[in-house]
């Protein structure tokens, strides 16, 4: 599950993520820096398109720089 709240960035998108992961016990739950990767235009939305690319499929993608992803359950 990616939880990518506009509005927040990733300490309170991750906040966030941990309020839903009682609701989900068997899921991956990754808090996304929504403001700085998926809500803007530009070439920052590829920085989030790869950000999500590398949740999905580590072992084919670069991980994300620091800071943009982080996994919370």
């Amino acid at each position: 599950m990616l939880v990518t709240p506009c509005g927040f960035h990733l300490d309170g998108a991750a906040e966030q993520a941990a309020a839903v992961v009682p609701h989900f016990p068997d899921a991956e739950v990754w808090a996304v820096d929504a403001d700085g990767l998926i809500v803007r235009a530009g070439p920052r939305l590829v920085d989030g398109v790869e950000a999500i690319a590398g949740i999905l499929h580590p072992d084919a993608v670069p991980a994300p720089p620091a800071g943009s992803i982080r996994r919370v359950a």
